[in-house]
């Protein structure tokens, strides 16, 4: 942690770096500040041996023929592999007994909270799937995601992965025709949206007149 003692121009001169405590470190997830600046150093120097590694963590529904293809900024990583990062995100952490660990925290502006766990989240994800399924979205399909910040927003994401199809969440703020511009050159299947959100206090109707 750094901590800054005399405003921003004094940020180089006066700030001090704090390293966290011995005991506090072994239980991350590198173990201690020397084995995270040794993966940091290995990062550096083997890129390519170090992201192989670090996808190994995930699940693939077809191994990649080459960790790295090109040189910046024109370069593919995992040229040839088939994954879906909702299998990553959930069921890989289902097959290994996660089901009652908790996976999401939602707080609301009012302070409202909702709590999803492993398996209540992959629940939803599947039911949004499928509703989005029967609406006749599929792989490459456009889905617009226009909704204030809900849990449902993350589902919805979390959704459109799982079916393969393309997303696009757009700021439940914007006026109406900063949306219709955004909606037209992205010309969704669907568009999931909520009746209101609420901003400082106030409520904003998202479907006016519905």
């Amino acid at each position: 942690m750094i901590e800054q003692t005399d405003g921003a121009a004094g940020l180089i001169g006066a700030s001090r770096l704090y390293m966290p405590q011995a005991d506090r470190a072994r239980n991350t997830h590198c173990g201690s500040v020397e084995a995270w600046e040794a993966l940091l150093a290995r990062s550096r120097e083997h890129p390519d041996e170090f992201w192989a590694d670090a996808a190994r963590e995930l699940e693939w529904m077809r191994p990649w023929d080459a960790v790295r293809e090109g040189h910046f900024p024109h370069f593919k990583y995992f040229v040839g592999g088939i994954g879906n990062p909702t299998v990553s995100l959930l069921d890989r952490h289902l097959a290994q007994g996660a089901d009652n660990r908790l996976a999401l925290i939602w707080e609301g502006e009012d302070g409202q909270t909702r709590f999803f766990t492993y398996r209540m989240l992959f629940v939803e994800v599947c039911k949004c799937a499928n509703v989005l399924k029967g609406l006749g979205v599929g792989k490459g399909d456009a889905v617009a995601i226009f909704t204030p910040n809900l849990a449902e927003a993350i589902i919805a994401v979390l959704a459109c992965f799982r079916i393969g199809a393309l997303f696009n969440t757009v700021f439940s703020g914007f006026s109406a025709r900063s949306l219709r511009d955004r909606l037209d050159s992205y010309q969704p299947k669907v568009i999931l949206t909520a009746d209101e959100g609420v901003r400082r206090g106030q409520r904003v109707p998202l479907r006016p007149g519905r």
